[in-house]
């Protein structure tokens, strides 16, 4: 199968897994909030945000083990690769090993402080303690065990990847619901995700290994190879860390200065940023990084060029699509799924629409500099932003509450990140001129949508999910008219491969 074929699986299966995940959590939330107290639950949304910062000792030892097998697979003769490949196995989970082992301690220790800062009463001392330790076991082993999804993206197995993760979300939430709408507390949560990460954890190394033949031995262990995997993980680490900061660190602010209480709105309020900024625009670099890997290893700059182009208009067009939709109907979205009490206001959902706008493009594209596998000034850019992030983030929640942090996150992604995306495109000579057509005939073909989706914030009274459900539809049809119907007419005589081809202009 070829690397588009496979790229195109890999994304389809992990964006059908991913809608079958949100919807399955859309309808978890209001039984988990009607089952648990408000505060509760915000303590379970802040121990998330604790888990993500900790999770970070991982060093980026997945993403530079997949990239380091992908290029023994790719150049090396027989004789050669499968020693390569069970010393870099075998590596890479003593590492993840210690890793899981650091994950546990640096949890056990700041553990009593986080009682402090997030001021936990004594009526809730013990469920939190409880689902913190939960939480952190889940973690602890999830780290060495993902060793295994690591090894499946590196042999193109990116669908079977995908359809493993989801089935585990949904192991996760339907659990989650079950226990919780019986015994009321958050406990069941973090028993639900544990129960979830060792089911995905057993069937991710039952399928690596009929997929690759690997051999793990303490003695396969190499610090040359350590240093390999740590020089490309370290850089990337650091982006990992202000990844994490610009979308996890909200909850913990939230908790120290103003209260855990205040979560859900925030957590609803960013819903469909969450949605389409973060998840949907992380599952296109996702599936084609081990397939621009490839690339970049063959040398093969005008596929590089070609691929990027097909990415970039892609994602302008769900950037403007999505974004659209937030600044009219977030608020109607909210209402019906948890009630419009736990809207955080105007001020809010503008930020939340700059940011879908970039998310959508930066994460997007920042596949890119991964495949290159040239992370070093990535990673001081990125190490800038988190402290620009963290300084912005303290000043302005105490001015402006909510709305502050996610202005915080907004200019400091703008002014590091995405500055220095945009020199990185045009040093590699990716992007130029051309694109400045290409973005503009992209907004014009938006604006039909646009246009719809506005006079039907106006005319239309949207009070229930059918109705919702009925107008999101007739939006994609209208981008689907504006955007693909010459295309569709056009090659009408064609099998489903070539028109699909030629819509995404490839």
């Amino acid at each position: 199968m070829s690397r588009k074929r496979k790229a195109l699986f890999g994304f389809s299966a992990d964006l059908a897994g991913q809608a079958m995940s949100t919807i399955l959590s859309l309808f978890a939330v209001p039984i988990i909030i009607s089952s648990i107290p408000k505060l509760e639950y915000g303590f379970w949304l802040t121990i998330g945000s604790i888990m993500s910062w900790i999770a970070i000792s991982d060093l980026g030892i997945g993403m530079a083990l997949s990239r380091n097998l992908i290029s023994i697979i790719h150049n090396e003769n027989d004789n050669y690769k499968f020693k390569k490949v069970d010393k870099f196995v075998s590596t890479s989970l003593i590492i993840f090993l210690l890793c899981g082992s650091l994950f546990f301690l640096v949890a056990f220790l700041v553990f009593p402080y986080t009682i402090i800062w997030f001021k936990v009463p004594n009526t809730g001392y013990y469920n939190y303690k409880i689902t913190y330790f939960i939480c952190t076991l889940a973690g602890s082993i999830s780290l060495p065990l993902s060793i295994y999804s690591g090894i499946l993206e590196a042999v193109q197995r990116l669908a079977l990847n995908r359809n493993i993760n989801t089935i585990s979300n949904i192991i996760n939430l339907l659990l989650g619901m079950i226990l919780i709408y019986y015994f009321n507390s958050a406990v069941f949560l973090s028993l639900a995700l544990l129960i979830s990460v060792t089911f995905k954890s057993f069937v991710s190394y039952i399928y690596s290994k009929k997929y690759l033949d690997y051999k793990f031995s303490m003695s396969f262990f190499s610090i040359s190879y350590a240093k390999s995997l740590l020089s490309f993980g370290g850089y990337f680490q650091i982006g990992k860390i202000a990844n994490t900061v610009a979308t996890n660190t909200d909850s913990v602010f939230i908790s120290k200065y103003l209260s855990a209480d205040n979560l859900p709105a925030y957590n609803f309020s960013s819903k469909l940023y969450q949605i389409f900024g973060i998840v949907l625009s992380s599952k296109i670099p996702q599936a084609l990084f081990s397939g621009l890997s490839e690339v970049v290893e063959s040398s093969a700059s005008d596929k590089i060029y070609s691929v990027f182009k097909v990415i970039f208009k892609l994602l302008l067009r769900i950037a403007l699509f999505s974004a659209a939709f937030t600044y009219f109907f977030n608020i109607v979205f909210i209402k019906l799924w948890v009630g419009d009490i736990y809207y955080a206001g105007e001020m809010v959902n503008y930020v939340l629409v700059y940011l879908i706008l970039y998310e959508t493009l930066v994460r997007g594209t920042s596949a890119i500099i991964y495949a290159f596998g040239e992370l070093r000034n990535w990673a001081f850019v990125s190490f800038f932003e988190a402290i620009l992030n963290v300084v912005l983030s303290l000043f302005l929640i105490q001015k402006y509450d909510i709305f502050g942090l996610l202005l915080a996150t907004a200019i400091s992604r703008t002014l590091t990140s995405g500055l220095y995306l945009l020199y990185f495109l045009i040093e590699k000579n990716i992007l130029d001129f051309t694109y400045l057509i290409t973005s503009l005939t992209i907004v014009l073909k938006s604006v039909p949508t646009i246009i719809f989706m506005f006079l039907c914030s106006i005319f239309v009274d949207i009070n229930n999910w059918f109705d919702l459900f009925i107008f999101s539809f007739c939006f994609c049809l209208v981008n689907l008219i504006s955007f693909d119907l010459l295309t569709l007419v056009k090659y009408r005589n064609e099998n489903f491969n070539i028109i699909f081809s030629k819509i995404l202009g490839t």
